[in-house]
């Protein structure tokens, strides 16, 4: 893909940003202040002053960006001030839940800001300021697949999204979710995608069944070890744990008939139960059917109190090859693996070739 001459300069700056954003934004999506006084001076190491008096002294061609965040609330009290006035807000086909706004992460309004003040200096050359389009809810598939066609419609040059997917995807690039980005890519947009925080609570593996249809894993007892160490004040970690497999197809109507259940437990062998139990996967179920799924993946979300825990997977189908993966997949603040596969910890997209995908070099989280 190849943006005009002129607009490179831009770019390499939309790139530069989403390294930068980790020096306002935290683990949680909460931002420091936006005013601080030494942006400036925290910036100018990364030699983007050339690029200001380049680009200044070319001829304008505004850079159209679009930003798919989970949230974008009161962005409209800061049009005209840090981020333009020309902001375009897209309203998606799917709203959020009911009472789920407020406690929707405010990165995405945050990502907008700081790339403003990346793009224009600081706020000090608005003649640089991009062309904006903000795409709330992508975490809802629809929203997601909507987004993506919205944005080829309106002929944007990059996508700017900070988050992956812990499942939709065979490690590989490939699956539903990539299917859709590769829309984008075709259309010539540049891609940009954080590297994901999942560096430390990843854990991938082929599927070999050992005695009682357990699937052999590293730790004791074919086990993958978890740590909640809470943070903060908190007394207990919120646990999201995924378990996929690679047999998700780029057509979201088509599912699965390969079927593994997950099991947490602690170190009594105490088995915890979750609010969405184990799935039966089917590739066709029928609308009426509960706790069935057609897609390759079990979720559990638990509040843990500190200590060690262990994940257990058992082969429920049978029909697995020697070409089949799983992967485990942890998130929640206080909360890693005792075995973990950093290096191939990239979730999608930031799994796709394609795409250009940005991670941190200063924490052990990062992918």
């Amino acid at each position: 893909m190849k943006l005009k001459p002129n607009k490179i300069h831009l770019t390499m700056i939309a790139l530069g940003f989403f390294v930068f954003q980790s020096v306002f934004v935290n683990s949680s999506g909460q931002a420091e202040s936006l005013d601080l006084k030494n942006f400036s001076e925290i910036s100018k190491p990364m030699g983007f002053q050339t690029h200001y008096a380049e680009y200044v002294t070319s001829k304008k061609n505004t850079v159209k960006i679009a930003i798919l965040g989970s949230s974008f609330q009161s962005y409209d009290v800061e049009l005209g001030k840090t981020i333009p006035s020309g902001t375009v807000f897209h309203t998606p086909p799917l709203p959020a839940d009911e009472g789920e706004e407020d406690s929707l992460s405010q990165h995405g309004l945050y990502m907008a800001q700081l790339l403003v003040k990346l793009m224009t200096d600081n706020n000090q050359k608005k003649e640089l300021e991009p062309e904006l389009h903000l795409f709330p809810y992508v975490y809802k598939y629809s929203n997601f697949k909507w987004a993506i066609e919205e944005a080829i419609k309106q002929k944007v040059d990059i996508i700017l999204y900070s988050t992956v997917k812990d499942f939709g995807g065979n490690n590989d690039g490939k699956g539903f979710i990539n299917s859709l980005v590769n829309k984008a890519l075709d259309a010539g947009i540049l891609w940009v995608n954080a590297a994901g925080n999942y560096g430390q609570t990843t854990y991938n593996a082929s599927i070999e069944t050992v005695t009682g249809d357990w699937v052999k894993l590293p730790g004791p007892n074919n086990t993958v070890g978890i740590e909640c160490k809470p943070i903060r004040d908190l007394k207990e970690c919120h646990l999201r744990l995924t378990l996929s497999w690679n047999d998700f197809k780029d057509n979201t109507d088509v599912g699965t008939d390969k079927d593994l259940d997950l099991v947490l437990s602690d170190d009594a062998l105490n088995i915890f139960e979750n609010n969405r139990g184990a799935l039966i996967q089917k590739k066709d179920p029928k609308s009426e059917e509960t706790g069935v799924s057609k897609y390759p993946r079990e979720i559990i979300e638990i509040n843990l109190k500190e200590g060690l825990y262990f994940a257990r997977i058992k082969n429920m189908s049978h029909n697995f090859s020697s070409r089949d993966q799983l992967r485990l997949v942890g998130d929640g603040d206080g909360i890693s693996f005792v075995q973990s596969n950093r290096e191939e910890s990239l979730l999608n997209p930031a799994d796709n070739a394609g795409v250009i995908t940005v991670g941190a070099t200063d924490t052990d989280k990062s992918s």
